[in-house]
């Protein structure tokens, strides 16, 4: 009796908890008021993002689009790089089945460009994913019939599930920043980036590292959004990408607008959905056999 009304006790907190994250979380624009409690020169606490993920991932009836929203706006006030990795691995377990209620399409607007316009053996052909997370884009272009899969990531966490799925031939931990990716240059056939060029994740220059990383002819493949938030990180980026053509280091093969790209979880987004974009591009010299 002890053990089992200990376990309600825990059931009713939780669901208490999960009742004050949404009220208090979900529902402002600015994501998850920082909670803070001072006690005589004490330390201060908060609830990190990570403990919002583990909260809202205690039991599967929880997978809501509230709960997944809180999540998702937990992570905008983690500034360091330390927390945003902390949150990523906490959110690794879950990542696939919370952005799936999200209707998150970079990974498979991404793959479907590339098998578009790739053409030849795919299944012989070296693909670079980077900022892989847990995999999807790999799963999805999988079905496509490439087969070279190598990963990096900065979350730990991420690429456990990644090795988990088998896809890849090798999978390295790296911060994507200023710094050149862990990669020989001109090795890959198809680079591919799908979720992580946005505001507060990697940084605009990134974009280059990917190029280097591509073969004379090979294709990089890259996703932003174009919602509100993210409007000045996306002209930024874009000037970058046109500054690169100017200097023949690619040239422009597509870019595709889509106006449903993942269900709007910020207040200032008012429409059911935000809009992102898909870019791709091929790196000079072109080599033709």
């Amino acid at each position: 009796m002890g053990i089992l009304r200990m376990r309600m006790n825990l059931e009713a907190a939780f669901k208490a908890v999960r009742k004050f994250l949404v009220q208090h979380v979900a529902s402002r624009a600015n994501s998850r008021r920082t909670l803070k409690k001072r006690h005589q020169g004490q330390a201060r606490w908060k609830w990190s993002a990570e403990t919002v993920v583990w909260f809202y991932t205690m039991s599967a009836d929880t997978v809501t689009f509230d709960s997944v929203k809180a999540v998702i706006l937990s992570a905008h006030e983690e500034t360091t790089t330390e927390e945003k990795v902390n949150f990523y691995n906490s959110w690794a377990h879950s990542y696939e089945q919370d952005v799936a209620v999200l209707d998150y399409l970079a990974p498979g607007l991404a793959a479907n460009m590339i098998s578009t316009h790739v053409t030849g053996d795919r299944g012989a052909m070296s693909v670079l994913d980077v900022a892989c997370g847990t995999g999807l884009a790999a799963k999805l272009m999988k079905n496509d019939g490439f087969g070279q899969f190598v990963g990096v990531d900065g979350s730990e966490a991420m690429l456990e599930r990644a090795r988990q799925s088998g896809l890849y031939l090798d999978l390295k931990q790296s911060l994507l920043g200023d710094q050149p990716l862990p990669f020989q240059m001109d090795s890959f056939d198809v680079v591919v980036i799908s979720g992580a060029l946005s505001t507060g994740q990697v940084p605009v220059t990134v974009v280059r590292h990917l190029c280097k990383c591509a073969k004379p002819g090979g294709y990089i493949c890259m996703t932003t959004r174009s919602n509100h938030c993210n409007q000045e990180y996306k002209s930024t980026l874009e000037l970058e990408l046109r500054k690169m053509e100017d200097e023949r280091l690619w040239s422009r093969v597509e870019v595709m607008e889509v106006e449903k790209w993942e269900r709007a979880v910020l207040e200032q987004d008012d429409e059911e959905y935000i809009p992102g974009v898909v870019y791709l591009y091929q790196k000079l010299p072109i080599n033709v056999d």
